[in-house]
Formats: structure tokens, sequence, C-alpha cells
């Protein structure tokens, strides 16, 4: 399948809207039954850019896919700097396995790079993320803790 991975347009809302809930239908692994919401939430965020957040289009310009990272502080007891973070992945059910996921999350790191950001985390340890080289947090002893953005 061709596709082009674009910064997302306030007109794709809605499209993301479905394609979230696609994603994710089924009680699918690493859902808590919020994205949706949680990325409505996460565009108010103070840390938000809007060139974090992508879609992936086909050639039939529908959305297929959608992406956000956001900037997060990593701390330890002695040091504190800046990472991406992707905190939302989706590809739509029948796009799925066509290297939709792969394009963008390479999209969003390059992105991070560009930004100046050391490094990019993932929120979602599913395989999707082994697969694609990501490492961890828990080896660098780094731990999650959840907090409440808005």
């Amino acid at each position: 399948m061709k596709f082009s991975v674009e910064t997302i347009n306030r007109n794709d809302y809605a499209a993301i809207r479905g394609i979230i809930a696609d994603s994710y239908k089924n009680d699918a692994p690493n859902t808590d039954g919020d994205e949706v919401d949680m990325v409505d939430r996460l565009r108010s965020y103070t840390k938000y850019q809007s060139n974090f957040e992508i879609v992936a289009k086909g050639s039939d310009h529908r959305i297929v896919g959608h992406a956000l990272m956001i900037p997060v502080q990593v701390s330890s007891s002695r040091h504190s700097f800046d990472v991406a973070s992707i905190v939302e992945i989706s590809v739509g059910s029948h796009y799925q396995n066509q290297g939709i996921g792969q394009a963008m999350v390479s999209e969003l790191e390059n992105r991070a790079q560009l930004a100046g950001y050391p490094a990019v985390s993932a929120i979602d340890n599913s395989d999707f993320f082994y697969k694609n080289n990501y490492v961890a947090a828990d080896n660098f002893d780094i731990f999650f803790q959840r907090y409440q953005l808005i």
C-alpha cells in the first residue's frame, strides 16, 4: 500500500478519533479504554507540539494511521534531561502489518532528533516497539510513573 506521513491538520481530528478507536477495539493489549480522550487532552498539554503529531494517509488521502509524541523529563537523583516520548500510535485494523506503524515511528524519531532530543521513548511496552529496536527503560533504571497531565 502506498501512503504518506504528514503533520496533523485540525481537519484530521474526527478521522483520527475513528482510527484510534478502531486500532484499540477488542480490548487490545496496552489499552485502558481512554486512548481517544487522552489524545484530545494531550493537545492542550503545555508541552504539546503539533509537529510531533502525525498521520499516515493512503493514496486516496484517507487517514490510515496516527501517532503522537510529547516531550517529557527523565530524572534521577543526579541527572535530569528531556526526551521525546511516543505516547500513542494507532493504525486502522485493515491497514496493520503493512509498514505504516514503522514509518510513523521513524518519522517521529527523525523529528525528535532534528528538535535536539537525545532520545525517544515509548510509553507502550508491546512487541511492536521491541521489534523496532526499543529497549525496556528499566534496563537503565528508568521506571514509568503515571502523572495526571491535565
